[in-house]
């Protein structure tokens, strides 16, 4: 009788963990589903996307650029729109690492490890969009996936 209680007490105490970390899990990204929908329909076969929005620390949109380096070219910047929102389209397969916004002529570091976006042949060909939040917080920006449904 002494081993069932145990046994009870074991397997509440592991579904409750589980409730727990899906609760802690869930509040990490404010941004995880916020371009799901625009994500799907800008595809376009045959081009991969990555597109990134830039936004403050109160979740308002602003003006810069975001720099980047690929497999092939280093350094390379893509200014946002007057929505905030940088577009960059590849032909080809790619691996990209966003590595700092620039905002009001100042530099600011990336301190994510989802930063970092690959793009195969395959990817190419379905026309794979990531849409990524920039958020400038505490004097860098953090880069959020905001693209899932």
């Amino acid at each position: 009788m002494k081993k069932m209680h145990v046994a009870i007490v074991m397997v509440l105490t592991v579904i409750l963990s589980c409730f727990a970390l899906t609760a802690f899990a869930s509040n990490d990204n404010p941004f995880r589903t916020t371009y799901g929908y625009q994500a799907m329909i800008s595809r376009v076969p045959g081009w991969g996307q990555a597109i990134y929005t830039i936004v403050d620390e109160n979740n308002v949109t602003m003006n810069g650029s975001v720099v980047f380096d690929s497999d092939t070219k280093q350094s390379q910047q893509i200014v946002s729109n007057p929505n905030g929102i940088a577009k960059l389209v590849l032909p080809n397969p790619e691996k990209i690492h966003v590595s700092s916004v620039i905002v009001n002529g100042k530099n600011y570091v990336v301190n994510t490890d989802n930063s970092v976006k690959s793009y195969n042949l395959t990817d190419i060909n379905r026309g794979k969009v990531n849409w990524c939040v920039l958020r400038r917080e505490n004097g860098q920006f953090t880069c959020y996936d905001a693209d899932q449904l």
